[in-house]
């Protein structure tokens, strides 16, 4: 009888995706602390993790970090970084890929700046007040029932007492719970934040995404 031949693709490709030096996903909960800036990340908002071995198993550990300050983190010359080399990318949603591809594009370049801001939009949460007892911890005011407030480490804000002459980095739609507001409040959000959201330093580089995957 002839040996079926085993196929081990899919086995080498679980174990080289285990030991990937970085890594990629929505954060599961608003639990964990960026690695950089320290604040939380809110749940549901993209995060990328510089992976190293791990004291407390065999395999690499996830050190998790905002999206802009996972590229603050790391270092032109120091490290290098494609779309081979992140563990989750295939799974990510189109636009968070391309998000990913054009920074790697202006790191490749050298064009990726690094003053970005200690303070990220993913590290804020926002809901509907569920009743009007609760107060701002900058105005001591009370919030309304089912206005939006925004939640940053464990205190509350109204929306002008948190948004003033601070911007942030990242997209203001990497709120934790953004995606649960009406469609109205979202619209009204993106239009009333827009000056608060740190853009990155453009990237004119006209070469294709597979040369900074090389």
């Amino acid at each position: 009888m002839d040996m079926v031949e085993s196929k081990p693709e899919k086995t080498t490709d679980l174990v080289e995706s285990k030991n990937l030096p970085f890594g990629v996903e929505y954060a599961r909960s608003s639990r964990s602390s960026c690695k950089g800036c320290k604040d939380l990340i809110g749940q549901d908002s993209l995060r990328m993790s510089v992976r190293e071995p791990s004291r407390f198993f065999d395999g690499l550990q996830d050190n998790w970090f905002h999206f802009s300050c996972f590229w603050k983190r790391i270092k032109p010359g120091k490290v290098q970084i494609n779309e081979r080399s992140i563990r989750g990318m295939d799974v990510i949603k189109w636009d968070d890929q391309e998000r990913i591809r054009e920074k790697i594009r202006a790191f490749m370049s050298g064009k990726l700046t690094e003053s970005f801001p200690d303070k990220a939009f993913s590290a804020i949460k926002v809901e509907y007040a569920k009743t009007s007892r609760g107060k701002c911890f900058a105005c001591k005011l009370p919030i309304a029932h089912k206005e939006m407030k925004f939640g940053k480490l464990t205190n509350w804000y109204h929306q002008q007492c948190l948004f003033k002459d601070v911007k942030f980095g990242g997209k203001i739609e990497d709120m934790g719970g953004f995606s649960y507001l009406s469609d109205e409040d979202q619209e009204n959000l993106l239009t009333s934040l827009k000056n608060f959201e740190q853009e990155d330093e453009p990237d004119d580089s006209k070469e294709n995404v597979k040369e900074a995957s090389k």
